[in-house]
């Protein structure tokens, strides 16, 4: 869910007004007359600009919004605060805000696909691309605090060419390496444990009403942000690339191959292969860096379930024999134990 104020005027308004409205997310605030951006990445909000502005609290509290509905407007004095339908439909229950914990999932994961919606003559307003990722996680990588997405992907791609043609339309003459995307991107990351659950497994609702229906657990990570595209043949977007590649297979042999050296295999280096072919590899594909804006995350593991339910389908998933029923009965697990800490 984004939160959007818009004002001529120096806004207060109190995070009691966030809470009441059910907000977990991320929000944005830009004054129409100053290039402010508050970002609420915590319990507090950092400030990026230059100008006077300020986020206090106050005492605005508003009885509770149905926030499944598309949109809210309220006036609050002389500022319009509008209150969009969330970027991924959420129930609080599955919601995830803890930005460590959402880094660390796409770390886990990072095969995203890349979404972008740009208005083209000769390709599809509406592409996506499966892209593995890097993340940088240090805080000064970029303002928001949530991190940077480095990719690649292939100059062949039409999505790789849409991106080229819309970076060019806006790009100073002369300029050199990477060109900012005005339009924003998305990019969806899925844990690869994911399941069906079938009602047979409900041992309390099922045998009592039997008002159950099947479902399918999952576990998604929802990263919105502006795009910075690699496609000259200069120095700038040769370096960047030559670090995504490394990090990306330095991450991939060691973190997920296992590949660490001592009693296992060595990782593989980008230095084992030639550099004169490498650099032609490198003549193919484009660079992608993301610097997030807004980062959201979905557990759903039977949270929403009565006890002995959610006891009925770790135990349906642990009967199952299979590795990925003993993940997905120790994921649902894990984040019951999650859901009675916050309680």
């Amino acid at each position: 869910m984004k939160i959007l104020l818009i004002s001529d005027h120096t806004i207060t308004f109190s995070l009691s007004l966030l809470y009441t409205l059910g907000w977990n997310g991320h929000v944005q605030y830009r004054p129409s007359r100053a290039r402010t951006v508050l970002t609420r990445t915590s319990p507090t909000f950092s400030v990026h600009g230059k100008s006077n502005h300020t986020c206090s609290s106050v005492a605005y509290v508003l009885s509770y919004v149905d926030l499944l509905s598309a949109k809210y407007e309220f006036i609050v004095k002389e500022s319009l605060v509008r209150i969009d339908q969330d970027d991924m439909y959420l129930r609080a229950i599955h919601a995830e805000s803890d930005i460590p914990t959402l880094q660390e999932f796409i770390q886990n994961n990072p095969l995203g696909v890349l979404t972008t919606a740009i208005s083209s003559p000769d390709f599809p307003t509406l592409q996506v691309s499966h892209i593995p990722w890097v993340i940088d996680t240090a805080k000064d990588a970029s303002e928001s605090g949530l991190g940077v997405l480095r990719g690649h992907m292939a100059r062949q791609n039409p999505q790789a060419k849409t991106l080229i043609e819309s970076v060019r339309y806006t790009m100073e003459e002369g300029a050199k390496g990477g060109v900012q995307l005005k339009d924003e991107v998305l990019v969806l990351f899925t844990a690869d444990v994911h399941h069906y659950v079938t009602p047979k497994f409900y041992r309390e609702t099922k045998p009592t009403t039997g008002k159950v229906v099947p479902t399918w657990n999952y576990s998604a990570v929802q990263a919105y942000g502006k795009a910075t595209v690699f496609f000259d043949m200069g120095s700038e977007s040769a370096e960047y690339l030559s670090r995504q590649i490394d990090d990306l297979s330095e991450h991939a042999e060691t973190s997920i191959m296992g590949y660490a050296g001592g009693e296992n295999l060595g990782p593989w280096k980008v230095s084992d292969a030639p550099d004169k072919y490498i650099a032609l590899m490198q003549k193919a594909i484009i660079g992608i860096q993301i610097e997030i804006t807004s980062l959201g995350g979905k557990f759903k593991m039977s949270q929403e379930s009565p006890e002995k339910d959610r006891e009925g389908v770790i135990a349906g998933f642990k009967k199952l024999n299979s590795e990925i029923g003993k993940e997905m009965a120790r994921t649902i697990s894990d984040r019951q134990d999650i859901m009675n800490l916050k309680k």
